[in-house]
């Protein structure tokens, strides 16, 4: 079973730019949780913010999807699509340049 999950690719600058206006500061090494946090105490519980490793760099993602997958591995899965729900959220990130994309296996090292 392989966790697929999809979204929005941010850059830690970019992230950091979108906590700045809400008062949050995270420390260097926390800031998924501290975003995830402000999120759930904003009611937001079906997104959320996770660190891994897209194409081979370190990324932020904004879920908005994800799925149990049986037949899915790291390199063959079924990439997720833009949809209506996901643009709303795009529109609340209010950051320029941001790709929607695709992730399986995010907690793999």
């Amino acid at each position: 079973m392989t966790l697929v999950v999809g979204g929005y690719k941010l850059t830690r600058d970019q992230v950091l730019a979108w906590c700045a206006p809400r008062d949050i500061n995270p420390p260097k090494y926390n800031v998924a949780v501290r975003v995830n946090r402000y999120l759930r105490a904003q009611g937001i519980t079906r997104t959320y913010l996770l660190p891994c490793d897209y194409q081979g760099k370190p990324i932020f993602l904004v879920v908005t999807n994800s799925k149990d997958d049986p037949k899915a591995t790291t390199d063959k899965f079924e990439s997720f699509h833009e949809s209506e729900a996901a643009r709303r959220i795009k529109s609340e990130l209010e950051v320029e340049e941001v790709e929607f994309v695709t992730v399986a296996n995010p907690y793999a090292y």
